[in-house]
């Protein structure tokens, strides 16, 4: 073995340093990919050329150190047969990167000081050997994986350092990243109290008078703004290439943001604050606020009108028609009328204002800012929505369209104001009083805490999955009679324990955390800048044992909080939010999460293994010469070409397409990291099915080479370690199609954050970046569950979280053979990954795949499979029958008891296994969150999946030569005279 102290070889290091990327697609990444299996196969000695139609792949499904130890007894028994060194391609998720990127490195540094290198050696190294009292049975790659089968904590206990490491590591992370985000939502409650206090302290008419002509004149803009949008056709825009056409295309998106809804809102705060300064406006006559009304709302749709029918005339002397979207005829005429009902609505709501006072108490001031604000906001809706309704024909469907987004983005708008607002000024007044009813408080309190603890382990249970895992120790009913106390309690437990309430309580737990935090927030803010400006004040009102009853608490609560001065507060706003900037810019989004913490942990356990030279520090045991280079791996390397597969999650943005699952595919190869970027679905290019595909593969060796405003680059471009630990990263906010806003948000909150950002590879420049400069946007958008591939860097999790068996990219790749290992927790045998795959390969590649898995699931009642492997076909050309690959997929499952061996070297499966499947009775399906495995655990996942192995290479080894064999050319006949040579050619 060659020793290795660095992460990356000094030529990888060198290529890091001066490395040209150019983006390219997935076609020219498979020519590439072609050579180096074809150099691998005259390594491993397949004597048969490589080409698109006789790829062999393995697969090794996710499912954590479950999949691991499974998939290295699938290993092991694929290298004794003699067919690991069959296999082209060896795609792994999850659980299965563990394996296989332990395979990848020791193949590595096996091979790399030969000459000539050879699979041999990696065969033998995965194949025990006689006991000799100077040499054990088990070779030490694979001993180390026994020793370090515990892989977070290997060292368990109380005073464990491994395992006060773990928590302080999550401790500094949590209290890093809370102070973040605390800073930023402390932030907007102070800047919402420093809005609504002038609103709500006005002194005189004159204030009033004021909010009313500014709020008049952002109405009549706002208006007019979306009159324009909707009488006038947008013009066509390109596909933005430049970083100009970029800008140019956000601007167009958040337009009406700007021009409409920020203005609407504002509008209707001040218009709704003049109404109550200026109560006299309710004496007035109806008919004056319905003539108002009219005049000001025609007004708007005449200019809108002359602008239109202006810039149609000016476009139509330049030979560039344009159309119009609705009858402007219509508009005018009904304008007036739509106008006279908004008029008459603001009528009746001024006189609600003016009797208000009567039956409010101190806080009426706060409570029109705060609802009335949203009650002009709703008028105003009804007056556009008749307005449309009088238009009726008069518009093109494009235009209702377009009034009901606005409509449905106003009405969120409003809900947020209400929420903000309502909860700035009005839940600590609620937590106040709610402390004056000691016992209810308190339960309250422990209600929230409770049930967040419950929310976390109802989500932690196998229960909550969705599958029925089978439990041979459950009992049928029994008639026979018993207590009718015991029945009682017995169903009660039942009823708590069931799936259903488990759900029900997983998902509810982040939404009562949400309030919970809310209401906190809020309170602390209150309490904090009442003790800065008003200490005795402050400090008597949150005294428990003041005495003081609602009304003296209201009225002192107003006072404390109308108290504080309007200049401080927008001042301790902007601090907050400049040291959120500021903290975001040193703490890196990505090197404090817990990605690290599992990284170092799983290069130690899986990489480790094979460092010939491993010399740990001795604090922390830890050394970065375990971990290889990715791109290493490319060029005279005579294993399987490794693909480590990751999920690139869209759980935000414009991509309807990817609405449901909220991820794409994204490989990792020692050639080139990245993922399929279609289209963006304008023009033709969606009615084509070769256009659109963009270069979006960038070169591994260049991946976070380039070093950042204090951050070091990574020497030797992105490294295995770090693509294994992306693979496997579970536990994060964004995750696929599992991703659930208020999940996400919990889980940002208490960095349970294991996946990564990373430089968007068709962006050179980001894909070769260590990471974002300024994390506070990127760790926001885990927060609320928002990502897509649009970013400069794009956020990747768990492959599994996409595709779970590892067979996508096998799939994309056309093989002919692959053998998937599926090692999910599936006690129920529902077949959810292979069903998953079934539809994307048929989706996204057209491929048709047809397979048998029935005879692998267990008989009612039972645990055993009449099988363990069974195989069907992949159809690649929906139009050629002909033009097929075989799936044969290896399911963990315990197979008949006693059943014979299937070979004179095989043997049945061993009785100790027996007895742990026996105790244990979700074995081998046990939960993905149980990452601690004992030396027991471990060898029985292990040793069932050498024996399935066994039992299925005959199978595996058939399917291979058949394919290679057919993939052979065939001998041209040599003619020895004229009527040979005729006879063949004829």
């Amino acid at each position: 073995m060659a020793p290795s102290r660095v992460v990356g070889s000094t030529s990888a290091q060198s290529k890091a340093h001066h490395c040209d990327n150019d983006p390219i697609t997935f076609d020219q990444v498979l020519d590439r990919e072609l050579d180096r299996v074809n150099d691998s196969r005259t390594k491993r000695d397949v004597p048969v050329e490589a080409h698109p139609d006789n790829l062999i792949g393995l697969a090794f499904s996710g499912g954590g150190i479950r999949s691991a130890t499974f998939n290295l007894g699938i290993l092991q028994a694929l290298a004794q047969k003699g067919l690991l060194r069959k296999f082209d391609y060896l795609s792994t998720v999850s659980g299965g990167g563990y394996i296989g990127s332990w395979l990848a490195a020791l193949t590595r540094r096996l091979t790399a000081p030969m000459a000539v290198p050879s699979f041999d050696e990696v065969e033998k190294a995965l194949s025990p050997c006689k006991y000799e009292p100077l040499r054990r049975s088990e070779t030490p790659v694979v001993h180390w994986l026994r020793l370090y089968s515990n892989y977070l904590t290997p060292h368990t206990g109380v005073v464990s350092g491994d395992t006060w490491a773990m928590i302080g590591t999550w401790l500094r992370n949590v209290i890093l990243n809370q102070a973040i985000l605390g800073m930023i939502f402390v932030s907007a409650f102070v800047l919402c109290q420093s809005a609504l206090l002038p609103l709500v302290k006005m002194e005189d008419n004159d204030d009033g008078m004021n909010f009313l002509i500014a709020g008049g004149i952002v109405l009549f803009l706002a208006c007019v703004s979306m009159a324009v949008n909707v009488v006038v056709e947008a013009p066509p825009h390109e596909i933005p290439k430049t970083w100009f056409q970029r800008i140019k295309a956000w601007l167009r998106r958040i337009q009406v943001t700007l021009t409409v809804m920020l203005p609407f809102v504002v509008a209707c705060v001040l218009l709704n604050c003049a109404l109550w300064q200026n109560l006299y406006f309710a004496d007035k006559s109806i008919g004056l606020w319905a003539a108002a009304g009219a005049v000001f709302y025609f007004v708007v749709w005449g200019i809108v009108a002359l602008m239109a029918l202006g810039r149609r005339k000016l476009r139509q002397l330049h030979g560039k028609p344009i159309k119009l979207m609705i009858s402007v005829t219509a508009l005018l005429v009904f304008s007036p009328v739509a106008g006279a009902a908004g008029g008459c609505l603001l009528f009746a709501y001024a006189l609600l204002l003016r009797h208000l006072p009567s039956w409010i108490d101190t806080s009426t001031d706060w409570v029109v800012v705060v609802f009335g604000s949203g009650v002009l906001m709703v008028i105003t809706l009804l007056a556009g929505i008749l307005h449309l309704g009088l238009v009726g024909r008069g518009s093109m469907d494009v235009v209702r369209e377009w009034w009901a987004r606005l409509g449905g983005y106003l009405m969120l708008i409003t809900l947020g104001w209400l929420l903000l607002a309502g909860t700035s000024a009005f839940a600590p007044l609620g937590v106040r009083w709610l402390f004056t009813f000691k016992l209810s408080s308190f339960t309250a309190i422990g209600f929230w805490v409770l049930h967040n603890f419950a929310g976390v382990k109802a989500a932690s249970s196998v229960k909550t999955s969705g599958k029925n895992t089978y439990d041979p120790n459950a009992k049928k009913d029994s008639a026979a009679p018993s207590d009718s106390k015991a029945e009682s309690g017995s169903w009660i437990s039942k009823v708590l324990e069931s799936p259903r309430v488990l759900n029900a309580v997983a998902k509810a737990a982040p939404y009562v955390f949400i309030v919970g935090l809310v209401l906190l927030l809020s309170t602390a803010v209150h309490i904090a800048t009442g003790l800065a400006f008003h200490f005795e004040d402050t400090a008597k009102l949150w005294s428990l044992n003041s005495g003081l009853k609602l009304p003296a608490l209201s009225e002192q609560y107003w006072a404390i909080l109308e108290g504080a001065p309007r200049v401080w507060l927008p001042c301790i706003g902007g601090i907050f939010i400049l040291a959120a900037i500021g903290l975001s810019w040193r703490v890196d989004v990505n090197d404090f999460s817990l990605h690290h913490f599992y990284r170092n942990r799983l290069v130690r356990c899986y990489l480790g293994a094979s460092n010939p030279e491993r010399m740990p520090e001795p604090f922390t045991g830890f050394d970065p010469g375990d971990d290889v280079a990715l791109c290493e791996l490319a060029d005279n390397y005579p294993g399987p070409y490794p693909i480590l597969n990751a999920a690139l999650n869209i759980t935000g943005g414009e991509e309807l397409g990817y609405a449901t699952r909220r991820a794409k595919s994204f490989a990792f190869t020692p050639l080139f990291c990245g993922y399929e970027l279609g289209a963006s679905g304008e023009g033709m290019q969606r009615f084509s099915c070769t256009d659109g595909f963009l270069p979006s593969y960038s070169k591994t060796e260049c991946g976070r080479s380039a070093a950042g405003l204090g951050k070091f680059g990574a020497e030797g471009g992105i490294s295995l370690g770090t693509a294994m630990a992306i693979s496997g990263a579970a536990a994060s906010p964004n995750m696929g199609y599992h991703t659930n806003p208020a999940t996400a948000f919990f889980m940002a909150l208490f960095d349970v954050r294991l996946g990564w950002w990373m430089g968007n590879s068709r962006d050179p420049k980001k894909w070769k970046s260590t990471g974002p400069a300024l994390g506070l946007g990127y760790l926001f958008s885990e927060v609320i569950a928002n990502s897509d591939q649009q970013k400069g860097y794009v956020y990747l999790s768990d492959g599994g979280h996409f595709e779970n068996l590892a067979v996508y990219e096998l799939i994309r790749r056309r093989c002919r053979v692959i053998v998937a290992c599926d090692a999910d927790a599936d006690g129920s045998y529902q077949f959810d990954n292979l069903v998953s795959l079934i539809e994307k390969a048929r989706t996204d590649f057209g491929a048709r795949i047809e397979i048998d898995y029935g005879s692998t699931r267990p008989s009612d009642g039972g645990r055993e499979s009449q099988h363990n492997c069974v195989s069907g076909t992949i159809y690649y050309d929906p139009h050629d029958p002909t033009d097929t690959g075989t799936l044969i997929l290896i399911k963990a499952g315990m197979p008949v008891r006693g059943a014979a061996p299937s070979g004179p070297c095989d043997r049945k499966l061993p009785d100790d296994v027996w007895r742990y499947c026996d105790q244990h009775p979700t074995f081998p399906h046990e939960s993905t969150a149980d990452q601690w495995f004992d030396e027991w655990q471990f060898e029985s996942y292990r040793a069932l999946g050498e024996y399935i192995g066994c039992n299925a290479a005959d199978g595996i080894r058939k399917a291979i030569d058949d394919t290679l064999e057919l993939s052979k050319p065939r001998p041209v006949p040599i003619a020895e005279s004229s009527d040979d040579l005729a006879a063949v050619s004829g």
